[in-house]
This record gives structure tokens, sequence and C-alpha cells, in this order.
């Protein structure tokens, strides 16, 4: 059971990525442009202008950093 809810795991956290979220949402957006939908700009504007912040901030750093700074480093022994 517990390989069933690992393969399940990877695979629902495939399109839950924030950047894989958001290209789906330029992607939403750009087709729904293409199929003449005036509103599918807000969604592909969203989308990339969330995907270029993923690329160009460093927010993963901005995120863990606290949690480091939280805990102590264990002493490493010689």
């Amino acid at each position: 059971m517990e390989d069933v809810t690992y393969v399940i795991s990877k695979l629902l956290w495939i399109p839950a990525r924030p950047g894989t979220a958001a290209l789906l949402l330029a992607c939403l957006g750009l087709a729904l442009l293409w199929r003449g939908r005036r509103w599918g700009r807000w969604p592909a504007l969203a989308g990339l202008g969330f995907f270029v912040l993923l690329n160009l901030l460093p927010l993963h750093q901005w995120v863990e950093q606290p949690l480091e700074d939280r805990f102590p480093r264990p002493a490493m022994e010689p």
C-alpha cells in the first residue's frame, strides 16, 4: 500500500508544483486567447508573471532562511 501512495503522491506533485501550475495557467490563458476569449489574457499574464517571478527571484531562499536560522546546526564530529 505504501508503494501505491508513493506513486500517487509523485504523480500528483507534477502538476501541483508552483512552476508547473504557473505554466498550466499561462497555457490555459493562451488557449482561451487563441479561441477568441478576451478575458483569457488575465490567466495568461498571471501565469507568465508568476513563472517569471519564480525564476528571477530567490523565493526558495527567502522561504527557507528563517527555518534554517531557527534551529542550530549540529556539531560535526571528527
